[in-house]
């Protein structure tokens, strides 16, 4: 699953990158005091705080209080994690589970190809 999701991550990220392209360049004909690029950080950084705060109230804490799901979806839901044995709700940081985090290769490499992937265009386009 995590392959799909990151080409879907990076897949999308073009669309991504062209509504705000578009975005910025109308940001950037805005008439104000401050200067553009004061503006666009603004404007950019509201957008981010409501979104945030939008997806703390929608989103559910576990599978298991997610409303939309029927309740035989829900139960399968929960088994398939079960099986899988992460489990659904553990706040106890286990120092354990950092170190087979960083030891694990596919993590690693997934890792190492987001930062070379997304560094480059973060300042490509913050800067163009």
């Amino acid at each position: 699953m995590a392959p799909l999701c990151m080409g879907l991550w990076i897949g999308s990220a073009g669309i991504g990158y062209i509504i705000a392209e578009i975005s910025t360049f109308g940001i950037g004909h805005i008439k104000s005091s401050l200067e553009t690029w004061r503006v666009m950080f603004l404007i950019w950084g509201a957008i981010t705080v409501a979104w945030g705060v939008v997806l703390f109230f929608t989103l559910p804490g576990s599978p298991a209080s997610r409303k939309i799901w029927k309740t035989e979806e829900r139960a399968g839901i929960l088994d398939r994690i079960k099986d899988n044995g992460t489990g659904i709700k553990d706040k106890n940081f286990k120092f354990e589970q950092v170190k087979e985090t960083m030891l694990d290769l596919k993590t690693l490499l997934l890792f190492m190809f987001a930062v070379s992937f997304n560094s480059p265009n973060g300042g490509l386009t913050a800067v163009s």
